[in-house]
């Protein structure tokens, strides 16, 4: 929760400065506030049978998940384009 509360303000300071992150820093920061990653965590607390060993294997980030997040994202950067650029925000996805 921290790291998207901090990913948050990043984005908000870009807003505010007008400023284009390179290609290499706007995909770790958008992923992180894309909150995916918390729901697939929240996700598997409604699993009965999802245990212990199935958190610390969310935990390592694995591989399928970060897949998972990064297309999520850039289909959602896709539907969003035109109503974010509306509003201004300089960085998004498919523009860096």
């Amino acid at each position: 929760m921290k790291e998207i509360v901090r990913n948050y303000f990043v984005e908000a300071k870009w807003f505010i400065e007008v400023y284009m992150p390179p290609v290499s820093k706007y995909p770790t920061n958008a992923l992180a506030t894309s909150t995916y990653y918390l729901l697939t965590t929240i996700s598997y607390l409604g699993m009965k049978s999802a245990n212990k060993e199935d958190f610390e294997w969310l935990a390592k980030n694995p591989k399928i998940l970060e897949a998972n997040v990064t297309l999520c994202e850039l289909i959602h950067d896709i539907a969003t384009y035109e109503v974010e650029e509306g509003r201004g925000q300089i960085a998004i996805g498919i523009e860096c």
